[in-house]
């Protein structure tokens, strides 16, 4: 019998179509034939939303993964787990161990997502993990500022005098007068103009043991109300200043040293220095004299003449110098009679 191109079509047609179902049909018997697959996982353990812990290792874990599931439903897991680490819930004991061994077919097999995919776990390499639970407590710290030298004019005012922050149970004790520090930059503090209240930003450090943790405190920055004293200073000191004669004692016992009248002080001497310094001597705290120092030859050479002039050195305190040198000033030199 001869077929008729129309025929012939719908042959090839319905060809067509049976292999294309038959196709599909293996396809999907393909996707829900459940076999036996390997997946490296990171797992992550985390504390409980209602319950602060510190758990060790706080970075994610990679372990590998034997399950058994369809095709289809391995492929979700592959896609699932490459949005982030599983994480895994750990609760501390009621016996208040630390070291806790997790059984990570257990705890995979009821952690999202593999659990709400209805994957089989058969095994995991390594089976158990060794963890370290323990309990997070609040505690206060007083802040402080710190001006990395920078003098101010009156204490600075933080707006939040104390923060929080959650350790470890065992640290706390070791905490106890503990300080968190404001530190201001000295570059910030240097562009302030003196003498004029400003608010300023500051970062929060903790102290030594929290520090490089992840231990976060409630305010990482904090506002600081201050002002810069001017970091140097002039003062005229307000009395005559005493000129006296420094010496090798045993020759000073054997020579006096006359001052004329005019010269026995100085009077209007204008210092400039550290503003904190100039602020001891206004307050009378640092004395301020001169002196005129001669050797054992000088007064040899000089007993018995006429008046001798020299410069007297003003003692001073470190950072302090007189805004003028001081004026020559005049002196006698004898010798005194033995008795």
């Amino acid at each position: 019998m001869v077929m008729t191109p129309r025929k012939i079509w719908q042959s090839f047609r319905t060809v067509v179509v049976v292999t294309i179902v038959a196709g599909l049909v293996w396809l999907y018997a393909e996707s829900e034939n459940v076999r036996s697959h390997a997946l490296d996982v990171e797992v992550q353990f985390v504390a409980p939303t209602d319950r602060p812990l510190e758990i060790k290792p706080s970075d994610p874990v990679r372990v590998r993964v034997i399950m058994r599931s369809a095709a289809g439903k391995f492929a979700e897991v592959e896609r699932q787990i490459r949005n982030g680490p599983v994480r895994v819930i750990v609760r501390d004991k009621a016996d208040g161990k630390s070291q806790q061994l997790i059984s990570l077919r257990e705890q995979l097999a009821s952690a999202a997502p593999l659990s709400a995919l209805g994957v089989n776990i058969t095994e995991v390499q390594p089976s158990m993990l060794e963890v370290s639970v323990e309990p997070l407590q609040k505690i206060s710290l007083d802040v402080v500022v710190a001006t990395n030298g920078v003098q101010l004019a009156g204490p600075a005012v933080v707006d939040q005098k104390q923060i929080t922050v959650d350790v470890p149970a065992s640290m706390v004790k070791s905490l106890n007068g503990a300080q968190a520090v404001a530190r201001l930059d000295e570059k910030t503090l240097s562009q302030l103009e003196v003498n004029v209240p400003h608010q300023v930003d500051a970062a929060i450090e903790l102290p030594e043991p929290l520090r490089d943790t992840n231990y976060t405190p409630s305010a990482s920055r904090v506002k600081v109300t201050l002002t810069v004293r001017k970091q140097t200073d002039t003062f005229v000191v307000p009395y005559a200043v005493p000129v006296l004669v420094q010496g090798p004692p045993t020759e000073l016992a054997t020579y006096s040293v006359v001052f004329s009248e005019e010269t026995r002080f100085l009077r209007d001497v204008a210092l400039t220095g550290p503003s904190d310094v100039i602020d001891r001597i206004r307050k009378g705290d640092i004395k301020v004299v001169a002196y005129v120092p001669l050797t054992v030859d000088e007064l040899e050479r000089a007993a018995g003449k006429d008046a001798v002039t020299s410069v007297p050195i003003i003692s001073l305190p470190a950072g302090v110098t007189p805004v003028e040198s001081p004026a020559p000033v005049s002196y006698k030199i004898l010798k005194r009679e033995k008795s």
